[in-house]
């Protein structure tokens, strides 16, 4: 109810300057899927032209390889069927016309535009964040590698108690597995 009334004080080019000025990817679709408007960000992170939005269809054009696409009804008709909250779903997106695919996440909210239902579709690029992920993830790997294959004996504690030590370590200390020393207090080690 809420939202009906906050339309129907907005007027259709007041809600689309608002989402041109957003500087994540907005679409906005049709009851059935179809889609009607999006932002420029859009256009710009799909690499598309404004005259290809209403051929592209979300599943077969838009949908990247290990995208949940049998998925896509039930979504809608959850969000369809919720007037107060958001559904939020991470996925695999694809730029329509050289194929190459990039990890989103999108916020669909059902809404009223021109006066219809349709759902707002807020599409964030999360390509940077699971590259930082990932890079993160090497550099853990790296610094397991090093520490666990060090000539050094190596002991993280916390409270006095061992939470880590490396190979090294329990052989130094006469133990066949780092794991012997995990939780032991250092005092009895040493």
């Amino acid at each position: 109810m809420m939202k009906k009334k906050l339309h129907e004080m907005l007027s259709a080019e007041s809600i689309t300057t608002l989402i041109n000025n957003i500087n994540d990817a907005v679409f906005i679709h049709s009851e059935d899927g179809k889609i009607i408007y999006v932002n420029e960000k859009a256009l710009q992170l799909y690499g598309m032209a404004r005259e290809d939005v209403g051929k592209l269809s979300i599943v077969n054009d838009l949908s990247g390889p290990g995208a949940p696409v049998e998925n896509v009804r039930e979504i809608w008709n959850k969000v369809l069927s919720n007037e107060t909250e958001s559904t939020v779903v991470e996925w695999v997106a694809k730029k329509p016309f050289d194929g190459t695919a990039f990890a989103v996440s999108i916020q669909l909210t059902k809404v009223y535009f021109k006066n219809k239902i349709a759902i707002l579709a807020i599409v964030r690029d999360l390509s940077k964040e699971k590259q930082t992920e990932l890079q993160l993830r090497e550099s853990e790997e790296r610094y397991r590698l090093a520490i666990e294959c060090s000539n050094d004996g190596v002991v993280m504690v916390n409270s006095d108690k061992l939470v880590f030590a490396n190979q090294k370590c329990a052989e130094m200390f006469g133990y066949d597995s780092p794991d012997e020393l995990t939780g032991k207090a250092i005092a009895t080690i040493v």
